[in-house]
Formats: structure tokens, sequence, C-alpha cells
């Protein structure tokens, strides 16, 4: 059986061990092929993260039709909208009320629903900066300098 040769071998000369050194002549393009495995795994797995960010824009927006129906619905069914009309209409019973109507408007207000509208909306807006910046950008692990 024929083994590749090693890149030190010891040789016994005269009973004490010599280590002599044997040239290793590398394939002239490896460093080459070795840069374009890199750049494409690197593409590979910008393009899987441009995917997984658009998947999650989507379903946000999905989600988020759902959530503004029912939030359109809460601002109704609250009388939202009389408070705040009483807030610009008459500024005498403002100024000498000022505290219960604050606290009528924070009572009537759906904030469940709010904030689950605010949460989707950042949703989609995180993972719609994310598939750009990753979409954008053209990414280059290595390349050789000559």
């Amino acid at each position: 059986m024929h083994q590749k040769t090693p890149a030190f071998r010891s040789m016994y000369m005269d009973k004490k061990p010599v280590l002599a050194i044997i040239p290793i002549t590398p394939d002239p393009r490896i460093l080459e092929r070795l840069f374009a495995a890199l750049n494409k795994r690197k593409q590979a797995e910008r393009l899987w993260r441009v995917r997984l960010f658009a998947m999650s824009a989507f379903v946000s927006v999905a989600a988020l039709i759902p959530v503004a129906i029912s939030l359109m619905k809460a601002f109704a069914a609250s009388n939202f909208d009389a408070y705040m009309s009483l807030v610009f209409s008459d500024r005498s019973v403002i100024i000498s009320s000022w505290k219960e109507i604050t606290a009528s408007l924070a009572e009537s207000l759906p904030a469940l629903t709010l904030a689950a509208a605010l949460v989707l909306i950042a949703a989609f807006l995180w993972s719609l900066r994310s598939m750009v910046r990753f979409s954008a950008t053209r990414i280059v692990v290595f390349s050789r300098a000559v």
C-alpha cells in the first residue's frame, strides 16, 4: 500500500534522528476555489435571511389586518372620539376639569388592541428594514488582492 509522503520525515543517519523537510506544492487554484466557496456560502446565507425576513414581513402584515379591524371597532365602541372632540371644542370645560377629561380619555382608549397593532407595525418595519439591509448589500467575504 502506498501512502502520501509526509511533510516531515524522520531519517536516521548514524543512529541520530534528523528531520528533513520535503517541499509540498499545493494546487495553485486552491485559494481561488476556497474564496469562491466562502463567497457562495455567504450569498446562500444572505438569500436565506432575505427570504426569512420577507416571510416575517408578510406574516406581520397578514396579522395586522384583523388587528386593525378590531382596533377600528374598539375605537368606535369606546366613544374616544366624543371625548377628543370635547377637548377641541370648549376650552373652558377643559381648564376647569382637565383631570376628569384626561382620565376619561385614558379609560376609553382601547390600549390592548392599540398595543397589539403597534407591535405588529414595529415587527413589519423591522422585517422590512432587515430584508432591505441584507438584499441591498453585496457581500464579498474574501477576494485575492493581486
